[in-house]
């Protein structure tokens, strides 16, 4: 940076409320008695059925999603306004009346991304301007002590139901318990795998075990719904709820806002939210991700982006967060999971990956019946999960 600045009376607090609020949680964590039904198995290699699991693949995982949204069709405030007259004005949050679109998305590879004005207005989490929205009581500091990357580009609504149950922990009653991953026991910690190797996540989710890999193999990702009810899995006392965004009704926008504002300053819920990237100005397709707070001052959500390789925690306004949630998840709901029992041998592992490579167009072709006639694929909003104890 070109320019000096001297650091505030309050950014020095907000670093010591973190230090405290991260030793706090560690040093709180309790060892709970495994629950039968969150046994783990031990770690085991990589799933032969995993067809993008690998790093080399993600960017295989990211084409396939693409090719995804074909199937649906626009749904936002920004794609409708490209094929009809603009929109009404939101009637709560202030627009930039000279911002027609989000610009194009830089290129995350770049490093000094963070450190200089996003086109889009993002404000990411690495600046002393940044850090001074963040008000002592966010979210993001329970979030940081858990908040762990995705370990793959298809298991980010793994990666957000897991660092929001672990920023639980302290406030877990003991009988709810969490899985406990063997590389961390006897410590009660939410890694993703362990997640989804519970029988719950089998019978409820989607399929996962030592030769298949349900949320790297079709349909691809985890809807909405999917990742509400990973969440029930283990918070059977808690309430858990999924709410799809639709914007064509104007008071939609007002209700969602207020939803979520009021979510984020309660100390016993948190917040997930779906939605598409290049609704907010960034590379990419849906996705999931935690919320970490809320600016009043620039009306605007940090979003606690588990694609941490990707890109860092950004303060997103509410406006373009709300829109990126308007859009349309191709196959937002489906026969999960027992419909990936009937997935023929052809289109698992490596030969899914294989048919996505060599003729990515054709392979979406050859499986468009099978999503809809048989895995009863058919599209859905996005939107966002409010978890309460």
């Amino acid at each position: 940076a070109g320019y000096r600045t001297t650091p505030s009376i309050a950014a020095a607090l907000l670093v010591v409320t973190f230090a405290a609020a991260a030793i706090y949680t560690m040093g709180n964590s309790r060892a709970v008695e495994r629950p039968t039904d969150h046994v783990v198995s031990p770690a085991a290699p990589p799933l032969p059925g995993a067809a993008l699991g690998s790093e080399s693949d993600d960017a295989v995982f990211e084409q396939w999603e693409q090719l995804k949204s074909q199937l649906a069709a626009p749904s936002s405030r920004q794609e409708r306004a490209q094929e009809s007259a603009p929109p009404a004005a939101h009637p709560v949050i202030a627009l930039d009346r000279a911002r027609k679109s989000v610009p194009a998305a830089a290129s995350p590879k770049n490093h000094r991304l963070a450190f200089t004005p996003a086109p889009s207005g993002l404000l990411y989490l690495n600046s002393t301007a940044a850090a001074s929205l963040l008000s002592p009581s966010a979210h993001f500091f329970s979030l940081a002590s858990g908040l762990d990357a995705q370990i793959n580009q298809g298991f980010c609504g793994v990666a957000a139901a897991a660092a929001a149950l672990n920023s639980l922990r302290t406030l877990l009653d003991t009988a709810l318990g969490l899985p406990i991953d063997p590389i961390y026991s006897p410590n009660p910690y939410a890694t993703q795998s362990a997640l989804m190797r519970s029988s719950c996540a089998n019978a409820h989710v989607a399929r996962y075990n030592d030769t298949f890999d349900g949320v790297l193999n079709l349909p691809g990702g985890l809807s909405l719904a999917q990742v509400a009810r990973l969440l029930e899995c283990y918070l059977p006392k808690a309430s858990v709820r999924a709410q799809n965004v639709n914007l064509t009704a104007p008071w939609v926008a007002e209700r969602v806002h207020r939803d979520l504002v009021d979510a984020l300053r309660d100390p016993r819920k948190r917040v997930v939210v779906n939605y598409d990237r290049k609704g907010v100005g960034q590379l990419g397709g849906g996705h999931f991700s935690p919320l970490g707070g809320y600016s009043e001052v620039r009306d605007a959500f940090l979003v606690a982006d588990v694609a941490k390789y990707k890109y860092p925690a950004a303060w997103v306004s509410a406006e373009n967060l709300l829109d990126a949630m308007g859009t349309v998840d191709s196959c937002g709901t489906w026969d999960y999971p027992a419909a990936q029992d009937a997935i023929p041998k052809k289109w698992r592992g490596d030969r899914l990956r294989e048919g996505i490579v060599r003729d990515p167009v054709g392979f979406l072709a050859q499986v468009k019946g099978f999503l809809s006639d048989v895995m009863k694929c058919e599209p859905a909003n996005r939107g966002y999960i409010v978890v309460e104890l």
